[in-house]
C-alpha cells in the first residue's frame, strides 16, 4: 500500500508515529523522528542539512559542511571605505554602500572618498 505525501508547511503531517514533517512559526521546517530502539542515549547536536525524501517512503539526511569563510584583516575602516590586507601582503580598497538621497552630492562624495584612501594608505604604507 503506497501512501501520497503532499508536504504542507503549515500544517504537521505524521508518519507512522515514527516522523513528523512540519515548520516553526518562523518558517523553519522541522523534521522529527521518534526512535525504536530503547534505552537510546544521543547527545543533542545542531547541523547544516541536506534532506532528500523519496518517493518509496525513505528518508536521507546529510550534514552539509559548514563553508570556511576567511576573512581579511581590516587594516582601516573610515566613513567611505575600508582597507583590508591579503595573504600576500597586498592592500584591498573596499567601497562601504552608498545612500544617494536626493541631496547627494557626486563631487563632494568622491572627494571624501579621495581623502580616506589617502589617509589610509599614507598610514598604511609607513608600517
Amino acid at each position: 500500500m503506497n501512501i501520497n505525501i503532499q508536504f504542507n508547511p503549515d500544517r504537521t503531517t505524521t508518519i507512522d508515529g515514527m516522523m513528523t514533517f512540519g515548520s516553526t512559526d518562523g518558517g523553519q521546517l522541522v523534521l522529527d523522528f521518534k526512535a525504536s530502539e530503547q534505552n537510546v542515549d544521543i547527545l543533542p547536536f545542531t547541523a547544516t542539512c541536506r534532506v532528500q525524501a523519496l518517493r518509496d517512503g525513505n528518508v536521507y539526511i546529510t550534514q552539509l559542511a559548514h563553508p570556511s569563510v576567511k576573512r581579511n584583516l581590516r587594516e582601516f575602516d573610515g566613513r567611505y571605505i575600508t582597507v583590508t590586507r591579503r595573504d600576500d601582503g597586498s592592500l584591498r580598497p573596499n567601497f562601504k554602500p552608498v545612500v544617494m538621497g536626493p541631496d547627494f552630492n557626486i563631487a563632494a562624495y568622491a572627494s571624501e572618498v579621495a581623502n580616506e584612501l589617502l589617509w589610509a594608505l599614507s598610514s598604511l604604507v609607513a608600517k
